[in-house]
């Protein structure tokens, strides 16, 4: 009867090189989505988007994919990102804990009221940049979603701010249309009318504060 022979111990893989590779590969990937929506690519897009490890959160310097996908107008990344749940980070209805936000004097936390220190949350947004640009069926899909046209950015602009210097009238009547304040102040205490350069725009903006009853 021979005797049983050893089995062959498996090869360990060098877990520092394999981790290293991993790290590489999902640096690859984050990457490759943000250079895709810069490009504008979809399909590259889609292409990064299929792989599990891909962040669609991944930020660099203030850019990320959704923030560039609504700067080129691109609808169906747009939609895309947010299937991915990309709009996450620009929500502040909710903690993260689930629960209510309240605002910094304890009251119930309201989307459409300025805070009161934007130097400490300004950031550029997603509907920043469509509202900027004119991308009305993106901004109506971010308004619907939960993002703030009175979020702030570093220089303390809201989206109106940024429909009204562009003059995207339509933009604007959008955001009129749900109560959003139109005398609210800049950084360098200028409001919507003070950036606002067409005639339309001025109108639209100047009939919106005499309103007093909808």
């Amino acid at each position: 009867m021979e005797e049983p022979k050893p089995e062959a111990v498996p090869k360990q893989e060098d877990s520092d090189s394999e981790s290293g590779e991993d790290e590489q590969n999902v640096d690859e990937l984050n990457e490759g989505l943000l250079r895709a929506a810069r490009e504008n690519d979809l399909e590259g897009a889609l292409t990064f988007l299929s792989k599990a490890k891909t962040n669609v959160l991944y930020e660099k310097e203030n850019w990320t994919p959704l923030l560039w996908a609504a700067c080129n107008g691109n609808e169906e990344l747009v939609k895309l990102l947010i299937k991915h749940n990309a709009h996450m980070p620009y929500l502040q209805q909710k903690s993260d804990g689930g629960e209510e936000q309240k605002g910094e004097d304890g009251e119930d936390y309201d989307p459409f009221v300025k805070p009161k220190d934007a130097r400490k949350v300004g950031r550029y947004t997603p509907l920043h940049w469509a509202s900027y640009k004119g991308f009305y069926k993106i901004v109506c899909k971010f308004l619907k979603i939960g993002l703030s046209p009175l979020d702030i950015d570093m220089y303390g602009n809201t989206a109106v701010h940024q429909a009204s210097a562009a003059g995207h009238i339509k933009i604007l009547e959008c955001f009129l249309s749900r109560g959003v304040d139109v005398e609210v102040l800049n950084a360098r205490s200028h409001s919507p009318m003070d950036l606002a350069t067409e005639t339309e725009t001025k109108a639209l903006i100047a009939k919106a504060t005499k309103t007093q009853y909808c």
